[in-house]
């Protein structure tokens, strides 16, 4: 592929995707990445844990 294919490319990420990005801080992630490999299985975890210890807020 040349430097022209990727200078008009376009990203596109499936719409049923694209509405559970995120945005982590490249420090917040690093931590995960180097607690385990499977880090993002690791953040579900964390953010589930703490969900059930704060109960349901809204």
């Amino acid at each position: 592929m040349t430097d022209e294919f990727f200078e008009s490319a376009t990203l596109r990420i499936p719409s049923d995707k694209a509405r559970h990005l995120i945005q982590i801080d490249p420090d917040v992630i690093a931590w995960f990445k180097a607690q385990d490999t499977e880090y993002k299985t690791l953040i579900n975890t964390v953010l589930r844990r703490y969900i059930e210890s704060n109960g349901d807020k809204h």
